[in-house]
C-alpha cells in the first residue's frame, strides 16, 4: 500500500482496517465520478488471505445485505458504481445460482456494474435491467511462477531460472527445493 500510494497507483479491496479496505476508488474524469468497490464474500476468502478488521490490515470479505447499503450510499453521491467481486468457483465457468440473486441484488441496489473475478476462466456474462454483470472475466496474464520454501513466490528475471525446476500444477503442496507452479492451459484462456 505504502508503494502504491509513492507511485500514484489507486487501490481498492483491501487495506490497514476495514475502513479503508472498504472504501470505493473514486474516478473523476470530465466532470462524470465513477465509485469502484471490490470485496470478497464471507466464505470465500482465500486461505492466505486476512480479513480487514478495525484495528488490522487485510481485504474487505463481506456480505450481500453490507455491500448493497453501500452501493445505495455510494449511487446517492457518484455518477457510476461498479462492483468487483471475488467470487466463484476455480475452473469453473458457470456461477452458482445464489452469485446470479447476488447480482441483480447489487444492480437491483444501485451499481451500474457487476464484474466479477477469482474463478482463473471466462465466464458467462448477461444483462439485467440493462446493466452488464460479467461471472469472471478470466485472466487478463497468468504467467508460471517459481516457489520456494516456505512459499514465497516470485517471477524469474531470465527464462533460465526455470530450467531444471520440477513443474508442478496449480499450487503446490509440500516441497523443499524451489519448484515451478504452472497453470493449466484452460486457466490462460481469456
Amino acid at each position: 500500500i505504502e508503494l502504491l500510494k509513492k507511485s500514484r497507483i489507486g487501490y481498492l479491496g483491501a487495506g490497514l482496517n476495514e475502513r479503508e479496505a472498504s472504501a470505493p476508488f473514486i474516478i473523476e474524469k470530465d466532470r462524470i465520478t465513477i465509485a469502484l468497490f471490490a470485496c470478497c464474500f464471507i466464505g470465500l476468502k482465500p486461505v492466505w488471505v486476512t480479513a480487514a478488521t478495525s484495528t488490522s490490515a487485510g481485504i474487505w470479505q463481506t456480505d450481500i445485505e453490507t455491500i448493497c447499503q453501500r452501493i445505495k450510499e455510494a449511487k446517492m453521491q457518484y455518477d457510476y458504481v461498479i462492483v468487483m467481486p471475488h467470487w466463484g468457483i476455480e475452473l469453473s465457468y458457470y456461477p452458482p445460482l445464489e452469485y446470479y440473486q447476488y447480482a441483480q441484488r447489487m444492480i437491483d441496489a444501485g451499481a451500474d456494474s457487476v464484474l466479477g473475478s477469482h474463478t482463473h476462466t471466462i465466464g458467462p456474462y448477461w444483462k439485467y435491467k440493462n446493466k452488464l454483470i460479467c461471472y469472471s472475466m478470466g485472466n487478463f496474464m497468468f504467467p508460471d511462477f517459481c516457489m520456494e520454501e516456505p512459499r514465497p513466490q516470485f517471477y524469474p528475471k531470465d527464462v533460465n531460472q526455470y530450467q531444471g525446476l520440477e513443474r508442478r500444477w496449480f499450487y503446490p503442496n509440500g516441497f523443499s527445493s524451489p519448484v515451478v507452479s504452472v497453470w493449466r492451459g484452460r486457466n490462460r484462456i481469456g
